[in-house]
């Protein structure tokens, strides 16, 4: 059936003939034949991860090299596009493993930085710093990667400093985005704790990262973490979100209580009970919990 097929007819397979694609795959497999197997899945190439299922599959029968030679294949098919699948750590830590276990350890350094300073941010940081710490040339790397959050977070400040006043007074009302985001979640992450806070204290920060930052602190620093919770709060009353508001202040009276400072949580609420004392089922819910 597929062999009656027309080029362009093979070319849509994806549309017209998926089944006969598929059916060929499980066919190779069944019959243990590799170069088939490697064969059909080279006829689609896409996607970064077109190469990783090729790789596995050679994996699989103990072919590494080859393997490590398509995951190669395919960081040079896309080094240069801006396909939006470009980076795929998947496609990367396949050819991360194979020069590892090889001792490329220049191989494995330049790629992780190079995707590190391409999208700089924690998810990056960890990668660099699992992979660094592997080729033993992590010490190298921390205070550089560091230091480029540092650099990428003062040109935010300053882009945001020298952007012109919105005249719209719906856009004027939008919170200005947060510039140091990137570095305060690699500060909590690596348990820097007094270093982001001192960042987040003087920049800002987003919602989520103040979050991240409070579940860091909350053994060593409950009423700085509590203080962030509160920002939650208010943000899920505005919402009208309320019992997710009720469930966070529970939450935050356990720290004030393990700073032993019951009577600041007492005032916080009693403010916020008056501010927002019109909202009866927020009363009805604080009454409820028990809170103030």
């Amino acid at each position: 059936r597929w062999d009656s097929l027309s080029d362009s007819e093979r070319a849509g397979a994806g549309r017209g003939h998926f089944h006969l694609v598929k059916m060929r795959e499980h066919l190779a497999k069944a019959a243990g034949d590799v170069d088939a197997r490697v064969e059909l899945l080279a006829q689609d190439l896409s996607y970064p991860y077109d190469y990783v299922e090729i790789a596995e599959v050679l994996l699989e029968a103990d072919r590494s090299d080859d393997a490590l030679a398509w995951a190669e294949r395919g960081l040079a098919a896309f080094a240069d596009t801006d396909h939006q699948m470009r980076g795929d750590s998947r496609l990367d830590d396949v050819a991360l493993a194979g020069w590892a276990e090889r001792g490329r350890t220049a191989e494995v350094d330049g790629l992780v930085w190079r995707r590190f300073t391409e999208k700089p941010g924690l998810a990056t940081y960890q990668r660099l710093k699992h992979w660094t710490t592997e080729t033993g040339t992590w010490e190298g790397y921390e205070p550089r990667a560091i230091a480029l959050l540092e650099e990428r977070g003062a040109a935010n400040a300053t882009a945001m400093a020298n952007r012109p006043t919105p005249i719209n007074r719906y856009v004027a009302r939008i919170p200005a985005p947060a510039t140091h985001d990137d570095l305060i979640a690699v500060l909590a992450w690596e348990d820097r704790l007094d270093e982001a806070w001192s960042v987040a204290n003087e920049y800002g920060a987003s919602l989520s990262v103040w979050l991240q930052l409070a579940a860091a602190s909350e053994t060593v620093l409950p009423l700085d973490a509590a203080r962030a919770y509160v920002r939650d709060v208010e943000a899920q009353l505005d919402r009208k979100r309320y019992e997710p508001a009720v469930d966070r202040l529970g939450h935050i009276r356990m720290l004030y209580e393990r700073d032993g400072d019951i009577a600041g949580f007492d005032a916080y609420v009693a403010d916020l009970r008056h501010r927002h004392r019109q909202k009866t089922k927020l009363i009805r819910l604080l009454d409820e919990a028990d809170l103030g």
